[in-house]
Protein backbone atom coordinates (compact mmCIF):
# COMPACT_ATOMS: atom_id res chain seq x y z
CA UNK A 1 0.00 0.00 0.00
CA UNK A 2 1.53 3.22 -0.92
CA UNK A 3 1.33 6.10 2.03
CA UNK A 4 -0.21 8.71 -0.64
CA UNK A 5 -3.04 6.56 -1.00
CA UNK A 6 -3.85 7.53 2.18
CA UNK A 7 -6.05 10.82 3.23
CA UNK A 8 -5.24 11.33 6.85
CA UNK A 9 -8.93 13.71 6.98
CA UNK A 10 -10.72 10.32 5.99
CA UNK A 11 -9.34 8.18 8.49
CA UNK A 12 -9.85 11.07 10.89
CA UNK A 13 -13.50 11.67 10.05
CA UNK A 14 -14.54 8.16 9.48
CA UNK A 15 -11.66 6.30 11.64
CA UNK A 16 -13.35 7.13 14.97
CA UNK A 17 -16.76 5.39 15.76
CA UNK A 18 -18.36 8.16 17.00
CA UNK A 19 -17.62 11.04 14.69
CA UNK A 20 -18.56 7.98 11.97
CA UNK A 21 -21.83 7.72 13.32
CA UNK A 22 -22.49 11.95 13.11
CA UNK A 23 -21.24 11.73 9.38
CA UNK A 24 -23.64 8.71 8.53
CA UNK A 25 -26.11 10.67 10.03
CA UNK A 26 -25.31 14.19 7.87
CA UNK A 27 -24.79 11.83 4.66
CA UNK A 28 -28.12 10.67 5.18
CA UNK A 29 -30.49 14.23 5.49
CA UNK A 30 -28.75 17.15 6.31
CA UNK A 31 -29.05 18.35 9.94
CA UNK A 32 -28.22 20.79 13.05
CA UNK A 33 -26.30 19.66 15.70
CA UNK A 34 -29.77 20.08 17.95
CA UNK A 35 -30.82 17.56 15.32
CA UNK A 36 -28.31 15.02 14.98
CA UNK A 37 -27.92 15.07 19.03
CA UNK A 38 -31.67 14.30 18.97
CA UNK A 39 -31.57 11.57 16.09
CA UNK A 40 -28.53 9.77 17.79
CA UNK A 41 -29.34 10.04 21.69
CA UNK A 42 -26.07 12.21 22.12
CA UNK A 43 -25.30 15.03 24.01
CA UNK A 44 -25.24 18.30 21.60
CA UNK A 45 -21.62 19.04 22.76
CA UNK A 46 -20.36 15.80 21.69
CA UNK A 47 -21.87 16.33 18.55
CA UNK A 48 -20.61 19.93 18.55
CA UNK A 49 -17.12 18.16 18.76
CA UNK A 50 -17.37 15.66 15.88
CA UNK A 51 -18.77 18.60 13.86
CA UNK A 52 -15.73 20.74 14.50
CA UNK A 53 -13.39 17.86 13.62
CA UNK A 54 -15.98 16.85 10.34
CA UNK A 55 -15.67 20.77 9.09
CA UNK A 56 -11.85 20.68 9.83
CA UNK A 57 -11.32 17.84 7.45
CA UNK A 58 -13.63 19.29 4.92
CA UNK A 59 -15.90 16.19 4.98
CA UNK A 60 -18.73 18.64 5.70
CA UNK A 61 -19.71 21.82 5.01
CA UNK A 62 -22.32 24.17 6.75
CA UNK A 63 -25.93 24.72 4.51
CA UNK A 64 -25.56 28.56 5.23
CA UNK A 65 -23.36 31.35 6.73
CA UNK A 66 -25.50 30.58 10.47
CA UNK A 67 -26.97 32.91 12.55
CA UNK A 68 -26.56 33.73 16.32
CA UNK A 69 -26.94 29.79 17.24
CA UNK A 70 -24.75 27.18 15.62
CA UNK A 71 -26.62 24.59 17.06
CA UNK A 72 -29.58 25.48 14.72
CA UNK A 73 -27.27 25.72 11.41
CA UNK A 74 -27.28 22.48 9.20
CA UNK A 75 -24.86 20.75 7.79
CA UNK A 76 -24.29 18.39 4.46
CA UNK A 77 -21.80 15.51 3.90
CA UNK A 78 -19.16 16.48 1.24
CA UNK A 79 -17.97 12.87 1.10
CA UNK A 80 -19.04 9.67 1.19
CA UNK A 81 -18.71 7.49 4.39
CA UNK A 82 -16.98 4.43 3.01
CA UNK A 83 -13.10 3.84 3.09
CA UNK A 84 -11.23 1.71 0.34
CA UNK A 85 -9.11 -0.90 1.13
CA UNK A 86 -5.72 1.57 1.84
CA UNK A 87 -7.70 3.27 4.26
CA UNK A 88 -9.67 0.04 6.12
CA UNK A 89 -6.31 -1.35 6.47
CA UNK A 90 -4.82 1.55 8.42
CA UNK A 91 -6.86 1.21 11.39
CA UNK A 92 -6.52 -1.52 14.09
CA UNK A 93 -8.77 -4.29 13.77
CA UNK A 94 -11.24 -3.27 17.13
CA UNK A 95 -11.41 -0.19 15.35
CA UNK A 96 -12.89 -1.43 12.21
CA UNK A 97 -15.10 -4.10 14.19
CA UNK A 98 -16.76 -0.90 16.00
CA UNK A 99 -17.27 0.42 12.64
CA UNK A 100 -18.60 -2.98 11.27
CA UNK A 101 -21.01 -3.02 13.96
CA UNK A 102 -22.38 0.15 13.49
CA UNK A 103 -23.23 -0.03 9.82
CA UNK A 104 -24.68 -3.81 10.23
CA UNK A 105 -27.22 -1.76 13.25
CA UNK A 106 -28.01 0.93 10.83
CA UNK A 107 -28.54 -2.05 8.18
CA UNK A 108 -31.04 -3.90 10.20
CA UNK A 109 -32.89 -0.61 11.44
CA UNK A 110 -33.20 -0.05 7.57
CA UNK A 111 -34.07 -3.74 6.68
CA UNK A 112 -36.82 -3.43 10.26
CA UNK A 113 -38.16 -0.16 8.16
CA UNK A 114 -38.75 -1.89 4.58
CA UNK A 115 -40.64 -5.15 6.39
CA UNK A 116 -42.81 -2.94 7.97
CA UNK A 117 -44.19 -0.75 4.97
CA UNK A 118 -43.46 -3.89 1.89
CA UNK A 119 -40.24 -2.16 1.42
CA UNK A 120 -39.20 -5.38 -0.56
CA UNK A 121 -42.55 -5.44 -2.62
CA UNK A 122 -41.52 -4.37 -5.78
CA UNK A 123 -40.62 -6.97 -8.51
CA UNK A 124 -37.49 -5.99 -9.09
CA UNK A 125 -35.79 -6.01 -5.81
CA UNK A 126 -32.81 -8.20 -4.88
CA UNK A 127 -32.08 -10.43 -2.01
CA UNK A 128 -29.58 -13.14 -2.39
CA UNK A 129 -27.07 -15.50 0.38
CA UNK A 130 -24.17 -17.20 -1.87
CA UNK A 131 -22.01 -19.47 0.10
CA UNK A 132 -18.33 -19.09 -1.47
CA UNK A 133 -15.15 -21.07 -1.25
CA UNK A 134 -11.90 -18.40 -1.39
CA UNK A 135 -8.07 -18.09 -1.92
CA UNK A 136 -6.16 -14.86 -0.84
CA UNK A 137 -6.44 -13.97 -4.33
CA UNK A 138 -10.32 -14.64 -4.93
CA UNK A 139 -11.06 -12.48 -1.71
CA UNK A 140 -9.13 -9.27 -3.23
CA UNK A 141 -11.38 -9.77 -6.37
CA UNK A 142 -14.24 -10.21 -4.65
CA UNK A 143 -13.45 -6.63 -2.96
CA UNK A 144 -12.41 -5.10 -6.08
CA UNK A 145 -15.92 -6.12 -7.44
CA UNK A 146 -17.90 -5.28 -4.57
CA UNK A 147 -15.91 -1.65 -4.88
CA UNK A 148 -16.74 -1.22 -8.70
CA UNK A 149 -20.42 -2.28 -8.02
CA UNK A 150 -20.88 0.73 -5.11
CA UNK A 151 -19.05 3.59 -8.02
CA UNK A 152 -21.73 2.09 -10.84
CA UNK A 153 -24.24 2.13 -8.28
CA UNK A 154 -23.16 6.09 -7.44
CA UNK A 155 -22.90 6.80 -11.68
CA UNK A 156 -26.17 4.88 -11.92
CA UNK A 157 -28.26 7.17 -9.19
CA UNK A 158 -26.67 10.75 -10.58
CA UNK A 159 -27.86 9.44 -14.02
CA UNK A 160 -31.08 9.39 -12.44
CA UNK A 161 -31.26 12.18 -11.07
CA UNK A 162 -30.59 14.17 -14.20
CA UNK A 163 -33.78 12.08 -15.67
CA UNK A 164 -36.10 12.82 -12.83
CA UNK A 165 -34.78 16.60 -13.27
CA UNK A 166 -35.84 16.47 -16.84
CA UNK A 167 -38.77 14.70 -17.06
CA UNK A 168 -40.47 14.67 -13.29
CA UNK A 169 -40.01 10.68 -13.76
CA UNK A 170 -40.73 8.77 -10.39
CA UNK A 171 -38.05 8.39 -7.61
CA UNK A 172 -37.88 5.62 -5.75
CA UNK A 173 -36.02 5.87 -1.78
CA UNK A 174 -34.06 2.56 -2.14
CA UNK A 175 -31.36 0.79 -0.35
CA UNK A 176 -28.02 -0.88 -1.40
CA UNK A 177 -26.35 -3.36 0.93
CA UNK A 178 -23.54 -5.53 0.03
CA UNK A 179 -22.33 -7.93 2.84
CA UNK A 180 -19.00 -10.16 1.88
CA UNK A 181 -17.61 -11.72 5.31
CA UNK A 182 -16.11 -14.72 6.83
CA UNK A 183 -18.36 -17.70 7.74
CA UNK A 184 -18.73 -18.93 11.44
CA UNK A 185 -18.25 -23.18 11.29
CA UNK A 186 -20.62 -25.07 12.08
CA UNK A 187 -19.49 -26.28 15.64
CA UNK A 188 -19.98 -22.34 16.68
CA UNK A 189 -23.44 -21.78 14.80
CA UNK A 190 -24.48 -25.14 17.20
CA UNK A 191 -22.98 -23.65 20.26
CA UNK A 192 -24.38 -20.48 19.60
CA UNK A 193 -28.08 -22.44 19.10
CA UNK A 194 -27.91 -24.10 22.20
CA UNK A 195 -27.03 -20.89 24.03
CA UNK A 196 -30.58 -19.34 22.26
CA UNK A 197 -32.27 -22.18 22.80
Amino acid sequence: MNESDVDHRLLDALGDPKRYEVLLAIAERPDSVRGIAARLERAPADVRRHISELLAGDAIEPLEPGGADHDERGYRSMIRPLLDDAHWERLPPERRRQLFEISLRRLSERIDDALAVDGFGHVQTHVSFTRLLLDDQGWQEMADLLAGVVEEAMQIEAEAAQRRSGAGADAFHTNLAMLHFGRADAGVRASRDQLEG
